[in-house]
């Protein structure tokens, strides 16, 4: 159990982001995306819809990254933490038991090999606290360690509520022996599709403003460069309200979306 309070601690350093926040090839893993993962050509055919997937993109980092009022706690940290506290807390736990002292009400149950390398539990209405309140997780986790020390951990189809906001997400980490890790996520767009975003640094930069550089995957057309310096207000459906978004192709060809309320 000594090495994986030592992985969450790497971990907890690796997701101290600080943020608050309102045709190709196809994959199927990490969280369901069945998109594109091909890179992006810009063209006059599909550029409406890549600023969808540049604007939706930025709202998914910074949502999937943040907790929503204020309290500067990375849900992907949050996340994280809340796996392999669940796995430490298992052990000697038979297949289908409820986890003890992971949820203050609702339920984390465990199902487990008999070397603990893979697990899996699932969260139902599990209300947990820190010092910024307190949070309700639905949804699957999975762990799987390979004999290398390698590891990888899956969020999937899972649901966070807090401050009266909820956030639905899925999320993978795949990290090797030495704890260097790497993420990905999805979330559902302002337009109703499904995005995955890769690599997502995200920087608190005013009130409600923020600056953003990630990968995002258009489910139609492949994966884009997005950096953006953004400010939401006022609009509605994940809209920032001023700010600009720039958009690189995989031939080098960028787009500039500007927001002007």
């Amino acid at each position: 159990m000594n090495k994986f309070k030592l992985i969450a601690f790497a971990l907890l350093l690796m997701f101290g982001i600080a943020a608050c926040g309102g045709g190709g090839g196809t994959d199927d893993d990490n969280g369901g995306y069945t998109g594109s993962t091909d890179p992006a050509d810009i063209s006059t055919n599909n550029a409406d819809e890549l600023a969808l997937a540049a604007t939706s993109g930025t709202a998914t980092a910074i949502a999937q990254n943040a907790a929503p009022s204020g309290g500067y706690t990375s849900v992907s940290r949050q996340l994280v933490v809340l796996g392999l506290t669940s796995r430490n807390r298992s052990a000697n736990r038979t297949a289908n038991e409820p986890i003890a002292g992971v949820c203050e009400s609702g339920t984390a149950d465990f199902t487990a090999n008999d070397d603990y390398t893979d697990i899996v539990i699932i969260y139902s209405n599990c209300v947990i606290s820190d010092y910024n309140g307190s949070y309700i997780v639905d949804g699957r986790f999975e762990m799987h360690e390979a004999p290398d020390g390698s590891f990888s951990m899956a969020y999937q189809n899972f649901r966070i509520t807090y401050a009266g906001e909820t956030y639905y997400l899925n999320m993978s980490v795949q990290c090797d022996a030495n704890y260097n890790c790497t993420w990905s996520s999805e979330g559902e767009g302002i337009d109703g599709r499904t995005y995955r975003v890769e690599g997502a640094s995200v920087t608190t930069t005013g009130s409600n403003s923020y600056s953003v550089s990630a990968t995002v995957y258009d489910p139609d057309y492949g994966y884009i460069e997005v950096q953006s310096n953004v400010t939401y207000g006022s609009c509605s459906y994940g809209v920032p309200s001023s700010g600009t978004i720039t958009v690189t192709d995989g031939n080098g060809d960028t787009m500039l979306i500007v927001f002007n309320d």
